[in-house]
């Protein structure tokens, strides 16, 4: 929207470094990182100019598939050849050149040109429609990024379309139809190179292809253009594959159930079949779109030819295309989703396309060959983007493409000084005698990571706070149907033993007032015949043991059963009121390591699953800097919020998913209770972000008294293009959820609450994005053990957005791989916060989790907004797995909330309350 373009162009300004004496020597190069971006120069002399081309209709249909936008831009530039040597296209509707793109005095003209859709096929004249859009600013971006503040000028205009001219001017190699590899967004994917390959899994028959491919992007930096440049990794479905050998070797089946099938939907193939009486050449070449596949194979599959004919599908092909394949081949529709547009064909003469990303997350069995692969060092990462991706771009090769469009881009990595902070202190123990926690205790090379055994009783007091209630242990173990009496007999009685044995001991060490009843075990048969009749299993045991407050779940071992652990989070959450915490026998088995200093041996698992008794039942495990001082102003609530989408699934009414977690007065700032909300479908601003900052608000007033004098909102979730959109559309009903509470009637008449007006400091927590930091140096002894930058990390010159108060935070340990930093880009700064103050506050905030004995990767109150949006997915899974299109679907969002087997189960859910959840965990974190 056109506002929230002008609001993203007035955010609130850095407040500035401080003054930099011009004697000042020049920074040690040991104290400098590098950056994966490039600086980009410009000929003044240049001038680069916008076109879009649009193509009439070819056999009355409008051109809109890709690759038929790219041969038709082919031929244009073929058959009309562009008057300057120096262009470049997307190969989809745009163009730039240096110099006019033809020599025509019109700023909209056509060209014709002849193409032949397929071979055998007649020619066909299109028409295209060049349109000039105007030049690139470069002059107004130049004195935007100026590296001098005083000759900074703010941009007025969004420059979006300006910096995608540029992107498409170093993409020039790259989208050239003789470029061999794959495109995919603003990603490429060289071919066959064995260095940037992997077969999924690694040993024996292959399902899925893991690829390197190179992110890039044109960006304003802090003093120059720059252009950001990043190594990734992506999954992709087997170019040249049949698709009957795929269905078997990722399914062990030929024909896939309904759920598999799902995975196939939307799949490119091509028509291998090679008889020469229907299948022409045309037919042969076209790419098709599986729509679905059938649960009958082709032996049994028919279809409707003429008034009352109905063949199988075996029968037609042998009849028609000389077929000789097996009738237990599963049938595809490449036709449509309609009865009358199903077009049926044998998997077997079918053939996945190339370049065809896996959208969903990989299946388990495939992760740890993925993670391998993708698990990419400081020095490889590095390595890749000089040696594969520069020269691509044009840079440092010689002649470079670019010096034709007045354009020099450096070879060499941006360097930049950074900011270093501090870790901050971590208090345990509570007993009166509150010590921080030892140095010994951090992990080596690794100091936002430590271990809990010194906390725990003999040598410590126990976690910071714990709750006094005494609680006892309760366990249920849910088994498949199909588990023989042995094997519940002896799961049954080890869960028995290593409650007692471990668990027990484990969590009185550690403080928890844990009864000395014997622990209660019960085994549950799953019932999956619907939801209601799961949860009314557990509740009978739940009833039974008289309503424990909290209680273990544990899972079969094997394959992870999502919907399993969706159900049982949904039960315990919004009908039962009870914590729930779920684990696998075989997951407690695998931390055998008796290393003190291994973060993943037994004791650290177990003090693990202390951790999480303690904060749910009201308890925090450590405070920061012995008194929970994390530096921010006195009286501030601090708040996360998020969206989450319904993504992929068919019900276009799916709503979205709206949590907001937020402090309370008197409770350590690493204690967040929640709040949340339906709305409509893909809406990405909060709908209802001021009703639920009421609840925050009225939580916070009824635990305190008082109400907060700042705000500290950090929102996840939201993308460059967004920053308006939570200006304009999010920050107002924070302020107008003021004045709501200001207009109640118990505060109309009293001056004070008519004078409370808390200052409001909103900041956008990014995570995708591909900016990434490496050493100066690989010497890994120094810089940490994978050889990343040390957490603490602040950089905010150079790759940064001029006139935006932004800065990058690696706040955590990256055991695999080359971390990944926090954005955050402050949208307002009503409490007046220095640089300093704010980078020292959110990284303090990272250490301020309760459920790890780790820095989080990005600040605590975001990562919270985000796990609670994640178990509101729990709750809406029925829908967002498409299991209940029969019963709901593109309804309004007020029925799905009134929905008995997602948002609303319990018939006695209280008039007006919104939140799905009991109102007896309102005050806890359940939702971690």
């Amino acid at each position: 929207m056109q506002r929230w373009t002008q609001a993203a162009l007035n955010l609130t300004p850095s407040p500035g470094r401080p003054t930099q004496s011009a004697q000042a020597p020049p920074p040690n190069p040991n104290e400098l990182i590098k950056a994966n971006f490039f600086q980009v120069t410009f000929d003044g002399q240049a001038q680069l100019h916008r076109y879009a081309v649009k193509f009439g209709q070819i056999n009355g249909k409008d051109p809109v598939k890709r690759e038929l936008r790219r041969y038709l831009v082919h031929q244009l530039v073929t058959t009309n050849v562009p008057s300057t040597a120096h262009w470049a296209s997307d190969y989809h509707s745009s163009f730039v050149s240096a110099g006019r793109l033809y020599n025509v005095p019109a700023d909209s003209f056509t060209k014709t040109f002849i193409i032949t859709p397929r071979p055998g096929t007649p020619a066909v004249a299109v028409q295209a429609t060049i349109t000039y859009e105007g030049i690139v600013d470069m002059a107004a971006i130049g004195r935007h990024v100026s590296s001098s503040l005083q000759n900074r000028v703010k941009l007025t205009f969004p420059a979006d379309e300006h910096f995608r001219a540029l992107n498409i001017i170093t993409w020039k190699q790259i989208n050239d139809m003789a470029w061999p590899g794959g495109r995919i967004g603003n990603k490429f994917f060289p071919l066959d190179n064995t260095a940037l390959k992997r077969n999924l899994p690694k040993t024996g028959a292959h399902v899925f292809e893991a690829r390197t491919g190179f992110f890039t992007s044109m960006r304003p930096g802090d003093g120059s253009i720059v252009l950001n440049v990043n190594a990734t990794t992506s999954a992709f479905f087997p170019a040249g594959m049949r698709l009957s050998e795929f269905i078997s070797r990722r399914f062990n089946r030929t024909t896939p159930s309904q759920s598999q099938a799902k995975e196939l939907k939307n799949v490119r193939v091509k028509l291998i079949c090679q008889c020469r009486k229907s299948c022409s050449a045309v037919k042969r070449d076209k790419l098709r779109v599986i729509h679905g596949i059938s649960t009958r194979n082709i032996e049994a599959q028919t279809f409707k030819i003429g008034q009352n004919q109905f063949p199988t599908v075996l029968n037609h092909m042998q009849t028609y295309h000389n077929y000789y394949g097996q009738g237990n081949v599963c049938c595809v529709n490449l036709g449509g989703e309609a009865e009358k547009d199903k077009r049926w064909y044998p998997a077997d003469l079918l053939e996945i396309a190339p370049w065809q990303m896996f959208p969903d997350k990989l299946p388990e069995r495939y992760n740890a060959d993925m993670v391998k692969f993708a698990e990419r060092y400081p020095g490889r990462h590095l390595a890749e983007i000089r040696g594969f991706a520069l020269p691509l771009l044009g840079i440092g090769i010689q002649p470079s493409f670019l010096r034709g469009f007045g354009i020099s881009i450096d070879e060499n990595f941006i360097e930049v000084k950074p900011e270093s902070l501090t870790m901050p202190g971590l208090c345990y123990n509570s007993q009166g005698q509150r010590q921080m926690l030892p140095v010994s205790e951090f992990k080596p090379l690794s100091p936002a990571t430590w271990n809990l055994l010194v906390v725990a009783r003999p040598t410590g007091n126990g976690f910071f706070s714990v709750p006094k209630e005494e609680f006892r242990l309760h366990i249920m173990r849910l088994v498949y149907e199909e588990e023989d009496e042995n094997e519940k007999k002896a799961a049954f009685d080890w869960l028995r033993s290593w409650s007692y044995r471990e668990l027990s001991p484990t969590l009185t060490n550690y403080g928890l007032n844990l009864s000395k009843k014997s622990t209660l075990v019960e085994t549950v048969v799953i019932d999956r015949s619907s939801r209601a009749a799961f949860a009314n299993q557990l509740s009978d045991v739940q009833d039974g043991w008289g309503n424990p407050p909290i209680i273990m779940i544990s899972f079969p071992d094997g394959k992870k059963d999502i919907p399993l652990y969706s159900d049982v989070k949904w039960w315990g959450d919004c009908i039962a009121g009870a914590q729930t915490i779920c684990f696998t026998r075989s997951t407690i088995n695998k931390f055998q390591s008796t290393d003190p200093r291994d973060i993943r041996n037994k004791p650290n698992m177990l003090a693990n699953l202390c951790l999480k008794f303690n904060f749910k039942l009201g308890g925090y495990s450590h405070a920061i800097n012995g008194n929970g001082a994390i530096g921010v102003k006195t009286g501030t609530m601090v708040v996360g919020a998020d969206v989450t989408h319904a993504g992929k699934c068919k019900d276009p009414g799916c709503p979205s998913l709206a949590g907001v977690v937020g402090t309370i007065w008197g409770m350590p700032l690493s204690h967040y209770q929640a709040s949340a909300r339906l709305q409509p479908n893909n809406t990405e601003f909060i709908a209802d972000l001021r009703g639920m900052m009421r609840e925050r608000f009225g939580r916070y007033l009824e635990a305190g008294k008082r109400m907060p004098e700042h705000i500290l909102f950090y929102r996840d979730g939201v993308s460059e293009s967004q920053f308006g959109m939570i200006k304009e559309d999010e920050l107002p009903q924070i302020e107008q959820a003021v004045k709501d509470i200001k207009s109640r009637e118990a505060f109309k008449n009293k001056p004070a609450a008519q004078a409370w007006d808390p200052k409001i400091t909103m900041i956008v927590v990014g995570k995708r994005h591909h900016a990434r930091f490496f050493p100066a140096t690989a010497d890994a002894t120094a810089l940490g053990q994978s050889g990343n930058c040390q957490p603490g990390t602040v950089v905010d010159t150079k790759v940064v957005t001029p006139d935006q108060f932004s800065f990058y935070l690696q706040s955590h340990d990256s055991p695999m791989g080359t971390a990944k930093s926090g954005h955050y880009v402050v949208i307002a700064n009503g409490s007046g916060y220095s640089r300093d103050e704010l980078y020292r506050i959110t990284y303090n905030l990272c250490f301020a989790g309760s459920r790890a004995t780790t820095a989080l990767s990005i600040c605590t109150p975001a990562r919270y907004a985000d796990l609670l949006c994640n178990r509101l997915r729990c709750y809406m899974k029925p829908v967002l797995g498409d299991e209940m299109l029969n019963d709901l679907y593109d309804e309004s969002v007020d029925t799905y909330c009134r929905n008995s087997s997602t948002w609303r189960p319990r018939a006695n859910h209280p008039s007006g309350r919104l939140n799905p959840w009991v109102g007896e965990l309102d005050n806890t974190m359940f939702y971690l």
